[in-house]
């Protein structure tokens, strides 16, 4: 019986499309290592482009416009990874011999659908403050891997592999992740300009999760 109090209080809202629109900008992200496998100074951060589009809709707001919150939904491609500096690589045949240490970046693109809830203010008639929180869905397409710079010339890790070929390269060990963001933004007129940081919560590798900071531009439509 409790659900259906709850979807008629879900519908009871007054919901109107508040805005919609693209947005394009910048990934900064890293991994997260819970393990002495890798220490604080082995691994880097990396940038990687990310583009989306976005809908809100209206919970509720002000008879004077000056504050409401929304319900966000985005769909987005967004590349994700992590430089590891002076990365081993053990010989197959003797495996305690090394083959090469390197500089790898791992890199991964995502299809990624944030849900967030939003909130809107307004500071004059042109600027309106917005913060944003909740969670994103994220599919993996493509993975892989390039040496930087490495200490044996004819060794190269250079793998690029789709999601539907997972037999090759290095495979992540969930192709799914989920995510908490949290987000806060400037609307001018119909720019916005937004920071948002995410952090995984599902492992990509053995103790291993992506942390993100997303620098992005926006323009509703």
């Amino acid at each position: 019986m409790k659900i259906y109090w709850l979807i008629i209080l879900f519908f009871s809202f007054n919901y109107t499309s508040a805005q919609n629109g693209f947005k394009i900008g910048l990934n900064i992200s890293d991994y997260i290592i819970n393990e002495t496998t890798f220490n604080g100074s082995n691994h880097e951060s990396i940038f990687g482009p990310y583009l989306g589009y976005f809908n809100d809709w209206n919970l509720n707001g002000k008879s004077n416009g000056e504050s409401y919150f929304s319900l966000g939904y985005e769909i987005c491609i967004s590349a994700k990874g992590s430089l590891l500096k002076d990365f081993i690589t053990y010989s197959e045949v003797t495996p305690s011999e090394i083959t090469d240490t390197s500089d790898v970046k791992k890199f991964f693109y995502y299809i990624e659908l944030p849900h967030l809830v939003k909130f809107h203010y307004a500071l004059t008639d042109r600027v309106k403050l917005e913060m944003d929180v909740g969670g994103a869905f994220s599919l993996l397409v493509l993975y892989g891997t390039k040496t930087l710079e490495h200490s044996n010339p004819n060794y190269s890790r250079n793998e690029t592999n789709f999601f539907f070929v997972p037999n090759l390269g290095e495979i992540p060990t969930s192709f799914i992740d989920y995510s908490l963001v949290g987000g806060l933004g400037i609307y001018y007129d119909d720019i916005l300009f937004n920071v948002r940081y995410t952090t995984g919560l599902v492992q990509v590798y053995t103790n291993t999760t992506l942390s993100t900071l997303t620098l992005t531009v926006g323009y509703k439509i």
